[in-house]
């Protein structure tokens, strides 16, 4: 069985509903809950956990797609 590592999630949105009116989300996820930005050149993506993936996605600020050239 392999066992894979579990990473913080990354969201700093003090409006997310998965951790109101803090700035961080204290919950772990899989690296593979990774999303870009859609109004930047992003090549490195976000970690999220399941609900603030939810929110980010739903913000139309990220998407699941990297961006390309």
């Amino acid at each position: 069985m392999t066992i894979r590592p579990r990473v913080p999630c990354e969201c700093t949105d003090p409006g997310c509903p998965a951790h109101l009116g803090a700035h961080t989300c204290r919950e772990v996820t899989y690296p593979r809950n990774v999303l870009f930005r859609v109004d930047m050149q992003d090549q490195s993506g976000t970690v999220f956990c399941h609900e603030c993936m939810a929110d980010a996605l739903d913000s139309g600020l990220y998407s699941s797609e990297r961006w390309e050239e």
